[in-house]
């Protein structure tokens, strides 16, 4: 199937680890009020440019975020961002709270269907409602034609960035973030919707350890997702996680998001991810043309032999091989959790090998 556009999301073309410029957060509010802004690394004083840039200090050549006040916030460092939005981090006047705040990119600020889409986002995660495992949306609405989201700032980190720091999780801790996921998108489809970007970016983790899915732009009413299909050659989603059915134009379902998750959980142990071509067009045929090479039960062979079992189901091409809903899911993995926790093992393979009993006597 030919893919003449594949959506960029927020995420999955984000700059990450050394890439990033080392930036100095300035959450001064009195300070910028009066038209003072100091660089926090050297005390110098900066130059004052365009809002919500980067400008390196004179004196040391620390880059620097240039705050720019919002409403009642003073938005101060950026969190990231991609084709469809920018968040920034912010606090309100005269509070320690923080915020994230989401707006179109400054560059496609003309283009309409962007702030429409944020607004619908907003619509979304209203109709969802509050949940332990959905980061809070405090307000959102338009300012000056420009449309914007508040949400509550979640302290930790991204769950990509969780296992890169980790390197690679444990069976228990992998399960434990799987199962909190599995709380989440259950509540989303008891509220009559299909959340459809899961991926590690989309997975904020705060400094508890608890699970906070972000990002709503592909969320859409399941009784939709049912009928979806693909309209038109343009394809949604991170291309690591996509179910085999969008790519194909089929049906989706709780079995889809099912699938996004497995190949999480197989990015979770293994410390990357399942495929791993550099070319989208590749990257996406992936997941729908007869595997070869080593099955995933060769590359978790040290891990639980029943979740492996159990994420080689999830995965399946076939939609009908796997779970179907989140209840018969979380079963089986609160089961397997149960096993984990009461006798943590190591699973290892090892070869029959011929070793020459000369060689032994030789290197003793």
């Amino acid at each position: 199937m030919p893919l003449k556009k594949f959506r960029k999301f927020m995420g999955f073309f984000q700059t990450r680890g050394a890439d990033k410029p080392e930036y100095v957060e300035v959450p001064y509010a009195e300070q910028f009020d009066k038209g003072i802004l100091l660089c926090n690394k050297c005390g110098a004083r900066l130059d004052f440019g365009e809002s919500l840039k980067v400008e390196n200090c004179r004196s040391c050549g620390t880059a620097a975020f240039i705050p720019m006040r919002f409403k009642e916030y003073l938005i101060y460092k950026p969190l990231g961002g991609g084709g469809e939005g920018f968040v920034y981090k912010a606090r309100r006047a005269n509070s320690e709270e923080r915020f994230a705040v989401k707006f179109v990119p400054p560059s496609k600020r003309s283009e309409r269907k962007l702030h429409e889409r944020l607004l619908r986002d907003a619509a979304t995660i209203s109709a969802i409602g509050p949940h332990k495992n959905i980061v809070e949306l405090v307000e959102s609405g338009e300012e000056d034609g420009n449309a914007y989201l508040v949400f509550r700032f979640v302290a930790g980190e991204r769950l990509d960035e969780y296992i890169s720091r980790k390197r690679h999780l444990s069976d228990r801790r992998a399960l434990n973030i799987a199962m909190q996921i599995i709380e989440a998108e259950k509540y989303i489809c008891s509220r009559g919707f299909l959340y459809r970007d899961l991926k590690p970016e989309n997975i904020l983790l705060d400094k508890n350890g608890n699970v906070k899915l972000c990002d709503f732009g592909l969320c859409i009413p399941e009784s939709e997702a049912l009928v979806h299909g693909l309209a038109h050659d343009e394809l949604e989603g991170s291309p690591f996680y996509l179910p085999p059915e969008r790519i194909i134009g089929r049906s989706e379902g709780q079995f889809s998001e099912i699938y996004s998750l497995g190949m999480i959980l197989y990015h979770m142990l293994k410390g990357e991810t399942y495929f791993s071509e550099t070319e989208i067009n590749e990257l996406v045929a992936k997941h729908i043309e007869p595997a070869t090479g080593k099955q995933m039960s060769e590359k978790l062979s040290t891990h639980n032999p029943k979740l492996v079992a159990l994420i080689e189901n999830m995965t399946a091409q076939d939609p009908a091989h796997r779970h179907q809903d989140f209840g018969s899911m979380m079963k089986d993995l609160k089961s397997i959790e149960d096993e984990v926790v009461q006798k943590p093992t190591l699973f290892l393979q090892t070869k029959t090998r011929k070793i020459k009993i000369s060689e032994l006597k030789n290197n003793a």
